[in-house]
């Protein structure tokens, strides 16, 4: 169970058992609703942090950046770099795949009146071909 707890805090470093979240199993279930139940300073305090979380790590910059850095690792962990960095391999696949129009960029902007919001770009094979003959 310990390795299992350091790979959750690896991957989620701003999450805290207890304070952002409380993990419930089968097994737990009962006696921590029931203990819930009777400390609601407890429960307004997890909704404060949870609130907190998603405010902070759930906005569309951070979801972008953690798909980035995924993306990332996992192309240096895989040896991916022959495939993903060739512009041209990667936009035949996508014809080959029928996958143009089904991956946009997406730009996120900010607006005073209404904060943050995503507008669609590019597909993926206009990006690539972009990409292809700046090479």
């Amino acid at each position: 169970m310990l390795w299992d707890t350091a790979i959750a805090e690896w991957y989620y470093p701003a999450l805290a058992e207890g304070e952002t979240h409380i993990t419930i199993n089968r097994s737990t279930a009962v006696d921590i609703v029931s203990r819930l139940n009777d400390d609601p300073a407890r429960v307004a305090s997890l909704g404060a942090a949870a609130k907190k979380v998603q405010s902070e790590l759930l906005s569309a910059d951070a979801i972008a950046d953690h798909l980035s850095t995924v993306a990332e690792l996992t192309r240096a962990r895989m040896g991916y770099a022959a495939v993903l960095d060739d512009a041209d391999r990667v936009l035949r696949l996508a014809k080959e795949l029928g996958a143009c129009d089904h991956f946009v960029r997406v730009r996120v902007l900010v607006a005073q009146r209404y904060g943050k919001y995503a507008t669609p770009g590019e597909g993926l094979c206009a990006w690539l071909q972009q990409r292809a003959r700046a090479r």
